[in-house]
């Protein structure tokens, strides 16, 4: 039996959503996987090369319809890691998807810092957290010396 015939006898037609459903065993993150040869593969990325195209390294798979199960290449779309984690349900999709802090300042131009962890933050409140962080240590400082007179 191919790959190929071997995928699609572990797929269940969902007439509702659509979703070809991939019914053999999955990975611990709800992917489906196959074997090919002598290594597993997610399902989804196996189907995707039957039906569309080769998927280019730098590219990843999301899945439109949001059931990790599904193989059905109409609901797969090959985009970029940054663009699969933005239209995500996570924290990161959401804070991803953000245009502002939430204090209302743009997160763009001049005003967006990125982190060495790869995160966004405002120039701005960064900026106030710091002078904040400096007004207290000078109180702290101020106040030991009048308690050592």
């Amino acid at each position: 039996m191919t790959l190929e015939e071997r995928l699609l006898s572990k797929v269940a037609k969902n007439p509702n959503s659509g979703c070809w459903e991939f019914t053999g065993s999955l990975y611990k993150n709800g992917y489906g996987q196959i074997w090919n040869g002598a290594r597993a593969e997610q399902a989804h990325r196996v189907a995707y090369r039957f039906y569309v195209a080769e998927i280019p390294a730098d590219k990843e798979i999301d899945h439109l319809c949001k059931n990790r199960r599904c193989v059905n290449p109409k609901h797969l779309d090959i985009v970029t890691h940054q663009e699969n984690i933005a239209r995500s349900n996570t924290v990161m999709g959401e804070n991803a998807r953000k245009t502002h802090c939430m204090r209302g300042h743009p997160l763009e131009g001049e005003n967006l810092i990125i982190t060495k962890q790869k995160t966004r933050q405002c120039r701005i409140c960064s900026n106030m957290r710091a002078r904040n962080a400096k007004a207290r240590r000078k109180e702290k400082k101020n106040a030991k010396a009048v308690c050592l007179v």
